[in-house]
């Protein structure tokens, strides 16, 4: 009896071993499960990154929409922005210049978010000119100004100094957030690129 059932296993351990020269049964059936194993990461792994790039499309999406809104805003009404520029503590010569530079800094910076080369550089862009206008809000929010005018053009020139610090925060927030999920898109494109040539020297040294 006892030779009987070993024969079965010994029936599977040749064939295995005439099929995969130098590997055993147990050696085998361990490779199979990593190769599971490394799968079901892998495919985790590749669900949460699909999960990234849609956060990551609409937070690019979202400062997008915020900077061509603003810049068209200041150039549809470009002599009220214009006089809202002067009532600013800002020197009288630089006025003229800002009057143009800011929108179409604006417009430029959403023209980067639009493509995937330059996305990275565009959110940079984003939190720096969030972070400079949330600080120049918190300094009027502080009363360092007083009965300054907002000069940023259609809806949000109609919001106090408080609310609009608020905004200026939670968009803040949106870039800081945009530019790790790029960073992480970024990193995770260089593991892969590692990981499918370390893959591909495995799979030609198994076969010499």
């Amino acid at each position: 009896m006892a030779s009987n059932f070993a024969l079965p296993g010994r029936y599977l351990s040749h064939k295995l071993s005439a099929e995969q020269p130098g590997i055993g049964t147990g050696q085998y059936y361990g490779s199979a499960r990593s190769s599971g194993s490394c799968q079901s990461v892998a495919i985790k792994g590749s669900s949460m990154k699909n999960t990234e790039k849609h956060l990551l499309m609409w937070v690019k999406l979202a400062l997008l929409t915020l900077w061509i809104y603003a810049a068209l805003s200041k150039l549809r009404e470009v002599e009220v922005f214009a006089a809202q520029l002067a009532l600013q503590p800002l020197p009288d010569w630089l006025v003229p210049y800002l009057v143009w530079a800011l929108p179409v800094t604006e417009l430029a910076v959403a023209g980067l978010l639009i493509f995937r080369r330059s996305a990275q550089a565009g959110l940079w862009l984003s939190l720096g000119l969030l972070l400079l206008f949330t600080g120049y809000v918190a300094l009027a929010v502080q009363g360092v100004w007083q009965d300054l005018p907002c000069a940023c053009g259609g809806v949000l020139s109609q919001l106090g100094w408080r609310e609009h610090l608020v905004f200026n925060l939670l968009f803040t927030a949106v870039a800081v957030y945009g530019v790790v999920l790029c960073k992480k898109e970024k990193g995770a494109g260089g593991i892969g690129r590692a990981a499918s040539s370390g893959a591909a020297a495995y799979q030609s040294g198994g076969n010499n």
